[in-house]
Order: C-alpha cells, then sequence, then structure tokens
C-alpha cells in the first residue's frame, strides 16, 4: 500500500467567507522534501490526481478541522492546465472563521493538499533526485502556512487587484518562504 503524501498550491480570501485558489500546481517542482530517509524534489504531472469520491479541506491537514468537502458541495474543484483549481466556502464555525481571517491577513499563505501515489516516474541522476507522479488519489485539500510549493503566492481578495499589485504581492509571499525555508535549513 503506498504512504500518503501532502504537498501545497495558493489560495484567496473573499470577503464572503470563500476561499479559492490551486491546489496543486502542475509542472512544477516542489521545495526540497524528505520522505521514506531520502531528500527529493517532486512534480505533479497534469491529469495524473484523481479524485477518491469525497475530497476533504481541512486546516492543517487536520481531519478534526473539516472546513468543507465535494459532496456537501461546500468545495468545488476545477482542474486547468495550470492546475487544479478550487473554491470552499468556509463554514459559520470558530475554525471557518479563523481561516478566513488568517487568508486575508496572509498569515495562511498557502494551500496543500493530501494524496496517495500510485504510480510515479524517478529522475534519480536529478541532484536532489526527482519525483514526477504520474497517478495518484487524492483525498484532502489543506490551508496552511507553510506550502511545499514555494513558486505559489496566495493573495487576500476582498477587491480585485491591478496585475502589479498582484505581482508584488506574489513576490514578497515569495520572499517570505524563501526566508522561513533558509530559517528551517540553516536553523537560523
Amino acid at each position: 500500500m503506498s504512504a500518503l503524501a501532502f504537498r501545497s498550491g495558493t489560495l484567496a480570501a473573499a470577503s464572503d467567507r470563500r476561499v479559492r485558489g490551486v491546489a496543486v500546481v502542475y509542472g512544477q517542482p516542489s521545495r526540497e522534501l524528505f520522505e521514506y530517509g531520502q531528500r527529493f524534489t517532486e512534480v505533479i504531472e497534469r491529469g495524473s490526481l484523481h479524485d477518491a469520491g469525497d475530497v476533504l479541506a481541512l486546516y492543517s491537514h487536520d481531519s478534526a478541522r473539516v472546513l468543507g468537502r465535494t459532496s456537501s458541495g461546500t468545495l468545488e474543484l476545477d482542474d486547468r492546465a495550470d492546475g487544479l483549481h478550487f473554491e470552499l466556502s468556509l463554514p459559520n464555525t470558530a475554525d471557518g472563521r479563523d481561516v478566513h481571517e488568517l487568508v486575508t491577513r496572509q498569515d495562511i499563505n498557502g494551500c496543500s493538499f493530501g494524496f496517495r501515489v500510485e504510480q510515479d516516474d524517478w529522475n534519480k541522476t536529478a541532484k536532489p533526485p526527482q519525483r514526477t507522479v504520474t497517478r495518484g488519489e487524492l483525498f484532502e485539500i489543506s490551508l496552511v502556512s507553510m506550502p511545499a510549493y514555494p513558486q505559489t503566492a496566495v493573495q487576500a481578495r476582498t477587491a480585485m487587484l491591478e496585475p502589479a499589485a498582484m505581482q508584488r504581492l506574489r513576490l514578497r509571499a515569495a520572499q517570505r518562504r524563501a526566508r522561513q525555508l533558509a530559517l528551517l535549513r540553516f536553523g537560523g
């Protein structure tokens, strides 16, 4: 049986307690991961993920903190060329209100996803080795503060932003994540 894996993407908040974004980014390498006793990067191939029938939206991969699900209609998934987009209607609960506020403030700056790898290809000559997921079962997306895919960005969308403003937000978010990763990597 395959182990479960968790990865990241992007999200944004709207003023009506809805968040939307990209849960899975296709064709982009993750930051360096460490699983099964080895370091590697990962790429999710477009079209490789299928859902488990009822995909959950969680807060930080915590199954006790359900924010929505596809079977209830509170989580909608949309597979596009660049990745798996989602829209989530947050519940009127403490977690739902807190998550909306944290996304709006950009304290939660990403989205992750939980899946089971069914097929993958490895490039062991790459440094570090790179795994390409060619088939996997998606069972959850999670709103997180430190996503595995640092090239993604989060915006709080209470109003539409101009492209230049969006670019500045993405740059600041990428710089923050780079600093966070450097602190984790070098302990400093």
